[in-house]
């Protein structure tokens, strides 16, 4: 077989590959496509090939029928940084243009090399969002009393919980994920259609609206890339309405949410008040209508289940996987924090969520112990 026959073989491969992998993820469906060679080896190195096999790995043990062991989610987190290391070394093996690298970082990426991106961001959301659904049903147990918001904003940290790490990494790579597509969507000249970058910002949506109801708006910028996320599939609503229409109501709800939680927590602080330095007896005023009010009637608020009508049978999986309000978008995740390793978290309890810092890379942390694996 001539050279020109086996690039072309292997280029025909990828793309299957990866199509393959795109569908099993978005669809729910299992992957046909299997790889047998070793995707870790330094000769011909394929950052697409591995980030599929990467993501492969996720689906089938994260959403199979097993339970997740710690050190599965302990090679995940290798695994990752091993591919953001390595990221523009296997681009170049791929054929595809990395604008950062021979442009600088300020340079706009290219939609092939933006695609592999979103490909890493949208597997840590895959890896972790069973934690974060866990824990945004934890705090819809509690009934959203919990004031851990308040004592944020007033500098007094929560203790950290062992999935602390793994929950801040889901929103966090959410909100890269809109970043990235803000500086490629907003283009002139994209085709009509784009389905990963538009899956990618649903996906991301999804999960900066779970994120809200487990009260993370408090450490990272949810509410402002939720309303881009909904902007940027305002732009393909044309062939893609039913996910503009979902992350519309999702902003909705979410917006009702937040200030009902600040409603309890401004009441909760007034009873205090009212016992320390007493309280005038006033008349309460009228509950605020929020919205519907037209032409001096209340409209019915609700929305008819017609309207909302999927191109699919069911829902796409609801894929959930970096830049905490991070200035920087690199995806070089190599650096750590000085003294931590992830060998002497094996056996530890917690993880001490304060020492992370806002220009720091959530996928360098050192992730402990997984009570919710076990």
């Amino acid at each position: 077989m001539s050279h020109a026959d086996s690039a072309f073989r292997e280029r025909l491969w990828k793309a299957l590959r990866l199509f393959d992998t795109f569908a099993s993820g978005s669809l729910g469906r299992p992957i046909c496509t299997y790889e047998t060679r070793n995707t870790k080896a330094e000769k011909g190195y394929s950052s697409a090939i591995d980030m599929a096999a990467i993501i492969e790995a996720v689906l089938r043990e994260v959403y199979g029928p097993s339970k997740v062991s710690r050190d599965f989610i302990t090679n995940m987190t290798q695994e990752h940084r091993s591919w953001a290391t390595r990221m523009t070394s296997g681009l170049e093996a791929d054929g595809l243009e990395c604008a950062e690298q021979a442009h600088g970082y300020d340079s706009a990426p290219t939609l092939a090399s933006s695609n592999m991106k979103q490909s890493y961001y949208w597997s840590i959301m895959l890896l972790t969002r069973p934690v974060l659904l866990d824990r945004a049903a934890t705090q819809a147990t509690r009934g959203g009393v919990s004031d851990n918001g308040y004592r944020v904003q007033q500098g007094a940290f929560p203790p950290p919980h062992p999935d602390t790490a793994l929950v801040y990494a889901s929103a966090d790579s959410a909100v890269r994920i809109v970043r990235l597509l803000e500086t490629i969507l907003t283009r002139d000249g994209l085709p009509k259609r784009l389905p990963f970058p538009v899956h990618s910002a649903f996906t991301a949506a999804l999960t900066l609206g779970v994120a809200t109801f487990a009260d993370l708006d408090h450490v990272f910028p949810l509410r402002s890339n939720l309303e881009i996320a909904g902007q940027l599939l305002q732009r393909f609503e044309k062939h893609d309405r039913y996910y503009c229409q979902v992350v519309q109501q999702l902003q909705s709800a979410c917006d009702e949410y937040v200030e009902q939680r600040n409603n309890r927590i401004i009441e909760k602080q007034s009873h205090l008040v009212g016992e320390l330095f007493g309280r005038l007896q006033e008349k309460s005023p009228m509950p605020k209508q929020k919205r519907g009010n037209m032409n001096g009637g209340w409209a019915d608020e609700r929305v008819p289940a017609l309207e909302l009508q999927s191109p699919l049978a069911s829902l796409p999986t609801i894929c959930l996987t970096e830049d905490s309000a991070l200035e920087c978008d690199t995806t070089d995740v190599t650096g750590g924090f000085p003294g931590m390793s992830l060998d002497s978290f094996q056996d530890s309890a917690s993880i001490d969520i304060s020492i992370i810092d806002d220009s720091s890379d959530i996928g360098s942390l050192a992730f402990s112990s997984l009570s919710w694996y076990q």
